[in-house]
């Protein structure tokens, strides 16, 4: 009988990371900061979600954790492995300065939990409910990525992090 399924080694999560960080709450309103996953060499990257957690105390739809609406945004995009042709930026182009703008990107209600003194926004963006039933698809060298482009330093926590497989 075949095995079905996936390897345990092919299984995959990875956080976007600037350097060696993945703590987003920096700030990048004097030069933006680039959050990424790089997909090695030889593999391509099957992306069945991105977990995305924003934590802060006064976490609303309507601004991004303490901060009122952002004025500059996140965006995400895949940029090809030429470092210079941008393949997409999600949210129609968009930058995202709300935590109700999840919900657009996502297509989904954003989940709010409460942690201590804190409110937590839990975003799972899964990629084959927007392109019926096919995950997203990175090859070697392409980046996906997330632009910090205002101050988030007063969040307590602020991550993203891919779940797929190598293929």
């Amino acid at each position: 009988m075949a095995a079905i399924g996936v390897p345990a080694e092919d299984f995959q999560m990875k956080y976007l990371r600037n350097n060696s960080s993945k703590d987003m709450a920096v700030n990048g309103s004097v030069s933006s900061v680039t959050f990424e996953y790089t997909v090695p060499a030889d593999e391509k990257f099957i992306v069945s979600r991105c977990n995305i957690l924003v934590e802060d105390n006064g976490l609303r739809p309507s601004n991004f954790g303490g901060n009122n609406p952002l004025t500059n945004g996140v965006i995400i995009r895949v940029l090809d492995d030429d470092d210079i042709t941008i393949m997409k930026i999600f949210n129609d182009d968009e930058p995202l300065i709300t935590i109700g703008d999840f919900s657009a990107l996502t297509g989904r209600d954003v989940d709010y939990l409460q942690v201590a003194s804190d409110r937590a926004a839990q975003i799972r963006w899964t990629f084959d409910k927007h392109s019926g039933s096919l995950p997203l698809l990175l090859y070697a060298g392409q980046h996906f990525q997330a632009i910090v482009q205002d101050d988030l330093s007063g969040l307590d926590n602020f991550w993203m992090c891919l779940q797929g497989r190598i293929a």
